[in-house]
């Protein structure tokens, strides 16, 4: 399996909550503002490692997303987490981000970046009582590419899109999401023919962590789709 990591969050957070399964699944762990500063390297990792599953948590999960809806002859099936066909709010895209809080996250990023990442980091695992990857800000991406990770979350819009999708999508969500909205998820889910939608009530927007064992029964129900 290609999964892609979050926004602000590496690789290396992933290798905890991936070990129960890696003696039987390969997971490669790929950092979303790599992919964003290379438009090939998605494309030449997956011809490269012909993955039999695709996922990604957050942005990562927009851009396998984007990938699975710019090629939809692999018909890989998706494991996605906290996802959402548009980020930002606005034209009967209620549930989303109102574009006044990225721009806010945006200024502080430049302002104070280690301060502008904590807070992030507040809402993202809001409610797991410490149990989230990371407490310590990001230190080994650079402010532009975050920023860079800001404006694609802030541009695109995949709804159009989805609805095109043939292959079966797997859609895990918090619902005390505080960066996807519940109903963002929803959205997703209704614009997807071929999608189920997995709630966890009580968790929050890193739900693939403080419920990895949720993540890992949703993955191995993909597998069952696979190729």
């Amino acid at each position: 399996m290609v999964w892609i990591s979050g926004w602000a969050y590496g690789p290396p957070c992933w290798t905890q909550c991936f070990a129960p399964v890696r003696p039987q699944v390969d997971v490669l762990v790929l950092d979303p503002l790599e992919i964003l500063s290379d438009v090939n390297r998605l494309d030449h990792v997956i011809l490269q490692e012909a993955p039999l599953l695709l996922g990604g948590w957050s942005l990562g999960a927009m851009l396998a997303l984007e990938w699975a809806c710019l090629h939809p002859e692999a018909r890989i099936p998706l494991l996605l987490a906290s996802a959402t066909c548009r980020f930002c709010a606005g034209p009967a895209a209620e549930y989303g981000m109102p574009p006044a809080r990225l721009r806010a996250l945006r200024a502080a990023l430049k302002r104070d970046r280690a301060a502008a990442l904590s807070a992030f980091y507040q809402d993202a695992e809001a409610g797991n009582s410490g149990l989230g990857p990371t407490s310590s800000p990001r230190t080994d991406a650079s402010t532009g590419a975050l920023l860079a990770g800001l404006d694609y979350l802030a541009k695109t819009d995949l709804r159009e899109s989805v609805p095109t999708l043939r292959t079966r999508l797997i859609l895990l969500h918090g619902g005390r999401d505080r960066v996807v909205a519940e109903q963002a998820g929803r959205d997703l889910h209704a614009r997807a023919a071929n999608s189920e939608f997995v709630l966890v009530e009580e968790a929050g927007h890193d739900v693939p962590f403080t419920h990895s064992n949720r993540l890992l029964a949703c993955l191995n129900s993909c597998q069952k789709f696979a190729p």
